[in-house]
């Protein structure tokens, strides 16, 4: 079996995960931003929303250590999240954009790649026009 300098086992990757008084700030954040929805139909705001906005806030600064369950469940939802995101955003990316573009350079007679072979040619290189700088100034290229 051959040997790769990459790993392509991507079960194990390791996340850093975020301080729990960060996690408490996005939570009271996040309360915050439903606190103050109903202002967009001219509702009245949530005030029981802003006061566990500020608990939390409060127990991020003071004891956050008490916020780790929370922000353990976040990281292992964010990674599931993440591995089903991902490649659907990564398949949308080559059914919008890679494959029209195939199609568009097939239907033109396009190719860029220049991957048509030829049996009457005697060279595939390239002529370069203008032509490069003189081959014996590359005596010493490294």
């Amino acid at each position: 079996m051959s040997q790769n300098h990459e790993n392509f086992d991507r079960s194990k990757v390791i996340l850093k995960k975020p301080s729990n008084m960060l996690v408490g700030y996005f939570i009271a954040m996040i309360l915050v931003i439903f606190s103050l929805w109903p202002l967009k139909n001219d509702n009245d705001i949530i005030i029981e929303g802003f006061a566990v906005s500020l608990l939390v806030i409060l127990i991020s600064i003071f004891t956050p250590a008490l916020l780790y369950p929370l922000s353990w469940v976040l990281h292992k939802i964010g990674g599931i999240v993440r591995s089903i995101i991902n490649p659907a955003i990564l398949m949308l990316l080559f059914i919008f954009a890679v494959i029209p573009s195939g199609i568009y350079l097939r239907l033109s007679g396009k190719d860029p790649m220049k991957k048509n072979f030829n049996k009457g040619l005697d060279s595939y290189w390239v002529k370069r026009y203008p032509p490069g700088p003189d081959p014996e100034s590359l005596n010493k290229q490294f």
